[in-house]
């Protein structure tokens, strides 16, 4: 029996996923290695998994890495791709609970926290998202990103005024103690936040608005860059 186990290791290293999955399969569950084989069928399925994203072959993925799951339901990886390909199909719903559990067994997946955090704004669960932006700003003291994307934070239908008055202020106020800090945002382009829902509240915006890209700038000052040929230009 160890002669098996050692050669569906051996074909799991030399990326000869699907050999290693049959050699495993034929170990008992009476055998002493067969949590052995059984993590490695695991492993040899999100490696599938993987190779499939690859191709852009997103549902012979999902597939992978809910097999992969099934043998190790705290395989944080799969765990991680899974709720990722669930996001790709609009699925938020679905991805939660993957990215939930990612967490549960690693609590600084930085990555994976900020992505559960843009699903919890994605439903409307704006409370639970400023928490994960509240706790990733005390993570990365250095990094504007989050404590940006937690001012910017704003339900899409708000139902009276004195919401949207509280909303509109507590913006402005974390806007500003933003503004206070050194924090720097390396790229504005990647999971900046959302602030469009401002525009259903009729009021005004330019203020609002003005501000937020002064963040900006305060957080990117690259942003002021202009291109050299501008000065100069005059139509054809």
């Amino acid at each position: 029996m160890k002669n098996l186990i050692n050669n569906a290791i051996q074909q799991f290293q030399q990326r000869n996923f699907a050999s290693s999955i049959e050699i495993a399969n034929t170990i008992k569950k009476s055998s002493k290695d067969y949590p052995i084989a059984k993590k490695l069928i695991a492993d040899c399925q999100y490696s599938i998994g993987i190779t499939q994203i690859h191709f852009s072959d997103l549902i012979a993925a999902q597939e992978s890495f809910e097999k992969c799951l099934q043998l190790s339901p705290t395989h944080e990886d799969a765990n991680n791709n899974l709720a990722g390909i669930f996001v790709i199909k609009g699925e938020i719903e679905k991805a939660i609970p993957h990215y939930e559990k990612c967490l549960r067994i690693n609590p600084k997946r930085y990555l994976s926290m900020r992505d559960l955090a843009i699903c919890y704004e994605r439903i409307d669960n704006l409370e639970d998202a400023s928490k994960l932006y509240q706790k990733l700003s005390e993570l990365m003291p250095t990094d504007g990103t989050d404590i940006l994307r937690q001012a910017l934070l704003v339900k899409s239908i708000i139902s009276d005024f004195d919401s949207i008055q509280k909303t509109r202020e507590n913006t402005k106020n974390k806007l500003d103690f933003y503004m206070q800090s050194a924090r720097k945002i390396s790229n504005p382009e990647i999971k900046n936040g959302v602030y469009f829902y401002f525009s259903y509240h009729g009021e005004c915006n330019k203020i609002l608005n003005t501000k937020i890209a002064h963040a900006y700038l305060h957080g990117t000052p690259e942003l002021a860059w202009t291109s050299p040929h501008i000065p100069d230009w005059s139509k054809p």
